[in-house]
C-alpha cells in the first residue's frame, strides 16, 4: 500500500527570500530494503519580513497650532507594498478627531490627513498607524516620528471694551475717537476696527496700536462725518487661526456721538444809545 509523508517547512522571521526548495534526500528505504530516491519540490517565494516606516512626520498647515479648519497631515514612507493603505488613527486628547482621516499614496510614499474641526478638543494630537504588507506580514504600528501637532480651538474674546474722544463733550472736527480694549490671548494680527458715524465709514482711516494684549483703535473726527452716535465692530483672530465674534458693544455703557453742526447766531444787530448817530 501506498504511504503518504508530509514534511513541514517553518521559515525563519524576518526573512524574505524569492528561490527557496525542499529536497527530499535518498537516505530513507522501504521495509524490503530498498533505497528511495531524492526528490526536490518547485521553487517558491518566503516572505517574514515585517515591513517598516520611515520618515514619520506630523504637521499642519495653519499658523502655530492647528484649530478649526486646519489640515493636520502625517507622512510616511512604507519599507516596501503594502497590502492595502494602511489605517491612520489620529486622536485629540484620547479621542477620535470629528472628522474621517483621508489616506493618499505615491510609490511607497503616503499622507493621512484630518481635518480639524470645531469641536475638537484642546490638547497633542496622537495617532498610530497599522499596516500591513503584500505578504500579510503586519508591521509593528507606528505611534511617533518627527514633529508635533498641538490642537487650540479656544476662540479668543476681547474685554474690556471702552470707546471715548479727547474733546469736550461730544466729538466734533480734529478730534480722535479711541477704541480701547484687551485680548485674552495673542493674537494672528492686528485687529480689524471699522469705526461708524450714523452707519457710514468714518472719512480717515482708523489707525491701531497695542502694548501686549491691549489694543487702541483710533480715528480723527472729520469736519464731513455725520452727526450720531458713533457705532463698532472690530475683528480679530488668535494666533492659531480662531476667528473671535465680532464685538460690537462697550462693557462698560461708555459711548461717542459726533456733533459737526457749527453754531450760527442769528438775529444779529447793532445800536447805540444815544441819539442819531454815536458820538
Amino acid at each position: 500500500d501506498q504511504i503518504t509523508w508530509t514534511g513541514t517547512y517553518t521559515p525563519t522571521n524576518s526573512y524574505e527570500d524569492s528561490s527557496n526548495t525542499v529536497a527530499l534526500a535518498n537516505t530513507w528505504t522501504d521495509t524490503a530494503g530498498n533505497t528511495g530516491t531524492t526528490a526536490t519540490t518547485s521553487n517558491f517565494a518566503v516572505d517574514t519580513l515585517r515591513p517598516t516606516l520611515s520618515s514619520v512626520a506630523i504637521a499642519t498647515n495653519g499658523d502655530g497650532a492647528a484649530s478649526n479648519g486646519d489640515t493636520v497631515s502625517l507622512t510616511f514612507t512604507s519599507s516596501e507594498a503594502l497590502t492595502a493603505n494602511p489605517t491612520c488613527t489620529i486622536s485629540d486628547s484620547g479621542a477620535a478627531m470629528a472628522n474621517s482621516v483621508s489616506v493618499s499614496k505615491s510609490g511607497l510614499d503616503y499622507t493621512c490627513a484630518v481635518i480639524v474641526a470645531d469641536d475638537d478638543a484642546n490638547g497633542a494630537v496622537t495617532y498610530s498607524i497599522a499596516f500591513t504588507d503584500a505578504a500579510g506580514n503586519a508591521g509593528t504600528a507606528v505611534t511617533s516620528g518627527s514633529g508635533s501637532v498641538t490642537i487650540d480651538n479656544t476662540h479668543p474674546t476681547l474685554d474690556p471694551v471702552s470707546i471715548a474722544t479727547n474733546g469736550d463733550g461730544d466729538a466734533s472736527n480734529a478730534d480722535t475717537v479711541s477704541l480701547t480694549f484687551t485680548a485674552s490671548e495673542a493674537l494672528l494680527a492686528n485687529p480689524t476696527c471699522t469705526i461708524s458715524d450714523s452707519g457710514a465709514a468714518m472719512a480717515n482711516a482708523v489707525s491701531v496700536s497695542n502694548n501686549g494684549l491691549a489694543y487702541t483703535c483710533a480715528v480723527v473726527v472729520a469736519d464731513d462725518d455725520a452727526n450720531g452716535a458713533i457705532t463698532f465692530s472690530i475683528a480679530f483672530t488668535d494666533a492659531a487661526g480662531n476667528v473671535g465674534t465680532a464685538v460690537t458693544s462697550t462693557s462698560d455703557s461708555t459711548s461717542v456721538t459726533i456733533d459737526n453742526t457749527h453754531p450760527t447766531l442769528d438775529p444779529v444787530s447793532i445800536a447805540t444809545n444815544g441819539d442819531g448817530d454815536a458820538s
